[in-house]
């Protein structure tokens, strides 16, 4: 049985990858973060889907963020850079149930949206919005991917995952066994079209197992992700 990957503080990450690895577009969308609440300080990693001045709506997995973390102060890090800010607003996929309940598998992710306040020496530039996939991939009816993500550490992977078991749960063996603190790492294909590379963001790290890991997926057409995109509080 797969076991939920909680998010924990691990701090001494790296985000600068092995581009050489993975598609070089990954790198930017990725972010970590860290927060404190009920005495509890929690880290984890999102993707930026969206930028608007100061403020940052992102992907991640929603056992690591929930509304109750409204108003709570946050840190982003991306490289060597850190900015400071308060989380505004979090909707979770409302298929997600909180341990000890337990999830459908697939729906633990959930969309937050940050604004900074204090950006130091962290270049909001840098920050580049990843694209969400428009359809299902992998294919309901089940299908093998390449899937890209960088962990906590920096550390790209590469690995072939399928979503056999369920069609929103995408698994993978033991080439990548993701750690506390990778939860919410982007995971992203490349599709090509008319010569052209397209990478597409279909999901996040969320689990490990004792054969490797998994992540949740997700794509546009899933009502509560295009309304949560249009919603005030998430695009303001």
């Amino acid at each position: 049985m797969i076991a939920s990957l909680l998010c924990t503080l691990a701090l001494g990450w790296n985000d600068t990858p092995r581009v050489d690895l993975i598609e070089p577009g990954i790198a930017p969308t990725q972010i970590t973060a860290t927060f404190v609440h009920d005495h509890t300080r929690t880290l984890f990693r999102a993707t930026v889907v969206a930028r608007k001045g100061p403020s940052i709506t992102i992907l991640t997995a929603a056992h690591c963020l929930g509304p109750a973390e409204i108003g709570s102060r946050i840190q982003i890090f991306q490289d060597k850079a850190v900015a400071s800010g308060q989380v505004q607003a979090v909707v979770r996929n409302p298929n997600y149930r909180p341990a000890p309940s337990g999830d459908i598998p697939g729906a633990d992710n959930a969309l937050a949206r940050i604004k900074l306040d204090e950006v130091g020496d962290f270049p909001l530039e840098s920050l580049k919005t990843a694209e969400l996939v428009n359809w299902a991939v992998p294919d309901p009816d089940g299908e093998l991917v390449t899937i890209q993500t960088i962990d906590q550490f920096g550390q790209p992977h590469k690995v072939k995952a399928g979503n056999y078991t369920n069609p929103r749960w995408l698994e993978w063996g033991p080439t990548y066994r993701p750690v506390p603190g990778d939860s919410g790492s982007g995971v992203f294909i490349v599709r090509t079209s008319r010569g052209k590379k397209n990478l597409l963001l279909i999901g996040s790290v969320v689990d490990r197992s004792q054969r490797g890991g998994g992540a949740s997926v997700l794509h546009l057409r899933d009502r509560w992700l295009r309304e949560a995109l249009q919603a005030e509080a998430l695009i303001r």
